[in-house]
């Protein structure tokens, strides 16, 4: 009985590293078309579109339809 104790906490203390490691690293998640587009039209980076910025994008745009 003390045999078998032993040597199931030994195994079990051997496998516990392996559960605990960690992926070095992350894969980077693709930018969908959206994010991409998005992001070509974001020309200072600050997260949001402007209004000029989306200007750029459609002239047709204006700043009453902008502003709603």
């Amino acid at each position: 009985m003390m045999k078998t104790l032993i040597a199931s906490l030994s195994i079990a203390a051997l496998a516990a590293p392996a559960f605990a490691q960690q992926p070095t690293t992350t894969p980077a998640k693709p930018q969908t078309a959206t994010e991409e587009t998005f992001a070509k039209h974001d020309t200072n980076k600050d997260g949001a579109l402007s209004i000029d910025e989306v200007k750029t994008a459609d002239a047709k745009v204006t700043t009453a339809g902008f502003e709603m």
